[in-house]
């Protein structure tokens, strides 16, 4: 009976716990409509958001966390489904799941500065999605504390085995502009359109007319087959029947006849966003094409121009509307289409980035162009010069993905690029590359026009621990208006100073913490703490004997903050004996 009694017990209390962070997940959604209908001065959301924050900090004591898994257009909590976004395609889930985001966990201590934050990156980003930023990038750049999220590992989830990128066997030495390819025996008329029904019946008909060894009905399957593109076994007999016909055609323009049908067939495919099948055609000329290598060079150089063609500006622009024109599309085959193709690409690739709609798709290919990036470096770079921000932005981000230091000379100029948003996607690369090299190039970003881009570069320079940046910090502590700056960002610097300085810069926190004030007190005070609690941050003998010194002389609350400061150095010392101990 007791045992009944408590597990009653504790199906109320799971219970009660589901309710309560459905109500924290309405209030935050509620919160999240205020403060993008009002503006940010507004009473309305700003009560909203402290209502919110009051909520939700109540669960967090109880609770320790609030964990939420993102689904399309939906938010669980433990495993249950606690909301769904009003409309499919609009809201809070959607937009998260949209940009990559696969968990949001807020955790106890969370303060309402973070809350605050927090908002304001939900209130730009949801409604992107389009050329602006993703949601990922933005909340990296603040450095959340009791917020933490995670990002999809394998955004397209089933990988698909593909002959990534290899040098085309064509001739290249006459490829200067690589956005167009010179086809030697193929002329296709440029505004030839998808033909259907009859007429695709009579291109293979035609294709196959002096071939005597098929029959009639060997015809008619093949264009059945062609029909229905969507069913994966159906094309393999059709390239089952092509390469039969290939292999066995004697004379050069009958086979040259055939490949052109295949050429056709893949135009059709792609127009119509059928990627698995152009995958599959694409995969068929290049197996087919390596088995001619011995046997004929004409053959073997046609076939390749077959897939240098797959990759040229006009084929990979219907790629580009095919998959704007449905965000929907199964986008691991259109990757694998990609994938397939001859290094010749890259460059329509690249081009591509600027034409599509969705972030998906964009990330899709992306993924393409990581992969290229690690064989064909200095093409991948070039992207960099592009008119577009919004294409530089992510080819600097497709750098830091590949991980290669010779991507860091050419970061020295976007980080200072006009665009603030390619100037964080170079710091966030660089952070990625890692290194004292890295580090010199984040130094750039120490005058950056905006505050969130100088504080993200100062903790990452203060994390890293980069000695060189001991100067250029010291000087903006020095200067006239340090103590105007915000206080997030003065935290920043002197932090920083203190994690790279070490005894090095206790005098000049010292000095900061004793100067005497006559205007602007408030700010004085505030730097006054701050330089205090970065002397704390040191701990050593020389930073305690500063704070021993400033918790006796000096203003009384400045005194208390020194004495709390030294109090907890000692209980951390204790803790830290007694953790050697055990």
């Amino acid at each position: 009976m007791d045992d009944l009694n408590f597990g009653k017990r504790l199906l109320a209390s799971q219970e009660t716990e589901f309710l309560r962070a459905g109500k924290v997940v309405e209030s935050l959604i509620k919160t999240l409509k205020n403060v993008m209908i009002y503006p940010e001065d507004n009473p309305i959301p700003q009560e909203q958001k402290k209502r919110f924050f009051y909520m939700l900090s109540e669960f967090l004591e109880d609770y320790d966390e609030l964990r939420l898994q993102i689904r399309y257009s939906q938010l669980y909590y433990k495993g249950e489904m606690i909301h769904q976004d009003y409309k499919e395609k609009e809201g809070l889930a959607y937009s998260m799941h949209r940009d990559g985001i696969s968990e949001i966990t807020f955790k106890d201590g969370l303060t309402i500065n973070e809350l605050s934050n927090l908002m304001e990156v939900l209130r730009v980003g949801l409604p992107l999605g389009s050329l602006e930023d993703d949601l990922v990038t933005m909340l990296w750049e603040y450095d959340f504390d009791r917020i933490s999220y995670r990002v999809i590992d394998d955004f397209l989830g089933e990988e698909v085995e593909i002959p990534l990128m290899e040098q085309s066997f064509s001739d290249f030495n006459r490829l200067e502009d690589a956005s167009s390819v010179h086809y030697s025996e193929v002329n296709l008329p440029d505004g030839e359109k998808k033909e259907e029904g009859k007429e695709l019946q009579i291109r293979v008909q035609k294709s196959l007319e002096n071939v005597k060894r098929f029959v009639e009905e060997e015809v008619i399957k093949i264009d059945h087959l062609l029909k229905k593109d969507d069913d994966f076994q159906g094309m393999q007999d059709v390239l089952s029947i092509m390469e039969e016909i290939l292999t066995q055609e004697t004379e050069f323009p009958k086979f040259n006849d055939t490949v052109k049908l295949v050429e056709k067939t893949l135009d059709d495919l792609l127009e119509n966003g059928e990627f698995k099948s152009s995958f599959m055609i694409v995969k068929f000329i290049r197996g087919l094409e390596q088995g001619y290598r011995e046997k004929s060079t004409r053959r073997s150089s046609r076939l390749a121009e077959v897939v240098d063609r797959a990759g040229d500006s006009e084929r990979i622009k219907l790629v580009s509307l095919a998959l704007n024109k449905d965000e929907n599309k199964d986008l691991k085959w259109a990757r694998a289409y990609l994938g397939s193709l001859h290094w010749n690409s890259i460059f329509n690739i690249l081009n591509m980035l600027g034409e599509l709609k969705t972030y998906p798709a964009r990330r899709m290919t992306c993924e393409v162009l990581v992969a290229i990036g690690k064989k064909h470096f200095q093409m991948v770079i070039r992207g960099l010069t592009d008119h577009r921000w919004y294409v530089v932005r992510n080819v600097v981000g497709i750098l830091g993905k590949i991980g290669d230091t010779k991507a860091i000379p050419y970061l020295r100029d976007t980080i200072k690029h006009e665009e603030s948003r390619v100037r964080r996607e170079t710091i966030r690369t660089l952070e990625l590359i890692g290194g004292s090299e890295a580090a010199q190039v984040i130094l750039l970003a120490l005058d950056d026009p905006s505050p969130r881009l100088r504080i993200k570069a100062v903790n990452l320079i203060g994390k890293a621990g980069e000695k060189t940046a001991l100067e250029p910090l010291s000087q903006i502590m020095k200067s006239k208006n340090f103590k105007e700056k915000s206080e997030e960002e003065k935290k920043a610097i002197l932090f920083s100073l203190a994690e790279i300085g070490k005894d090095q810069v206790v005098p000049a926190l010292k000095k900061i913490a004793k100067k005497r004030s006559w205007f602007g007190r408030e700010k004085d005070q505030e730097t006054k703490i701050l330089a205090i609690k970065a002397l704390g941050l040191i701990n050593t003998p020389q930073s305690q004997n500063a704070l021993a010194e400033l918790s006796r002389k000096g203003k009384k609350s400045l005194r208390e903050i020194s004495k709390r400061t030294l109090e907890k150095l000692g209980r951390r010392i204790i803790k830290e004996a007694q953790d050697h101990d055990n």
